[in-house]
């Protein structure tokens, strides 16, 4: 489960888990590159033969500092650089009862607020539900967690994007007994208090979340796939209204997902994803809303 991120001045940071098996446990490593890539100083952050730690996630904030969460036996565990991953902070542990870690997510905002989300079984060992913390001193401390989803069923797969100062977006799928759906959950405040959980507008009552994200402009971007399709739907004004979704694959392959998206600065969407059309499994890509949606143009693979 390797995790990378690039600085602003071009250093690439990879973080992953590995295994050995001569002591059955995980630990978390850390590389750096400072030459595009040619050579990495690798470090092993955990080193603990008692506490398997696995599933990094990290980001590098606005000016540059490397926020880093990671498994460590049954919670979660951040640590932060300053300098580049040369050094890193004593771990700090994300606050919980009877946590289950599985694959959180961190998220940096522009005030510095550190928001973390995932999935947790300590309401019900069966159904999962999504919390969030966050810390408002760099680290040094995380807030009680709230659960942002609170919903009857089953809720995992978090994902999260902020933008500015104030607003942090949490979607997930919420499985029922024979259908699954997108719900998601909004804060004005820097992940004080949520609003939600709501359901974003889809073309069919069975369906999977694929990617979320904020664009340069602000626009909330949502991506998700309906049996053999991919579609898309974005939000100018926090995820109050979302515009009707379209159809991003119009392919007419047996089986879409697994796709991802980003924007440039003018706010035009680009999409790729994979999809069984011939037997085998390929790699498609659609450019921008404008140049290609709009215009009806099909997808290439």
């Amino acid at each position: 489960s390797p995790s990378v991120a690039v600085s602003s001045t071009g250093n690439i940071y990879v973080a992953w888990d590995e295994y050995w098996s001569s002591s059955g446990h995980s630990d978390i490593f850390f590389a750096g590159s400072t030459d595009g890539g040619e050579t990495f100083a690798t470090q092993n952050l955990t080193e603990s033969p008692d506490v398997n730690a696995l599933w990094p996630h990290m980001v590098i904030d606005g000016t540059d500092n490397i926020h880093l969460l990671y498994a460590a036996g049954l919670g979660m565990t951040y640590r932060r650089s300053n300098d580049g991953g040369y050094s890193f902070s004593s771990p700090v542990e994300i606050p919980s009862v009877e946590i289950i870690y599985y694959r959180a997510v961190v998220a940096v905002n522009d005030a510095g607020i550190i928001c973390v989300t995932w999935r947790d079984f300590s309401v019900d060992i069966h159904r999962p539900e999504i919390f969030f913390t966050r810390s408002t001193d760099g680290g040094l401390s995380f807030e009680t967690p709230i659960n942002v989803s609170n919903t009857p069923e089953s809720s995992p797969f978090p994902q999260m994007a902020v933008y500015g100062t104030k607003d942090v977006y949490i979607f997930w799928e919420d499985f029922g007994q024979d259908h699954s759906q997108v719900m998601f959950s909004v804060s004005k405040d820097g992940g004080a208090t949520f609003a939600g959980p709501w359901l974003p507008p889809s073309p069919a009552t069975d369906y999977g979340l694929a990617r979320i994200a904020v664009d340069p402009k602000g626009a909330l971007d949502v991506l998700w796939h309906v049996n053999s399709d991919v579609y898309f739907s974005s939000s100018t004004n926090g995820g109050a209204s979302f515009s009707a979704p379209q159809n991003i694959s119009q392919t007419s392959g047996p089986e879409a997902g697994s796709a991802a998206m980003a924007a440039d600065t003018k706010g035009n969407k680009f999409f790729v994803w994979n999809e069984n059309v011939s037997g085998s499994y390929d790699i498609f890509f659609s450019g921008s809303m404008k140049a290609q949606i709009k215009e009806g143009k099909k997808p290439k693979p």
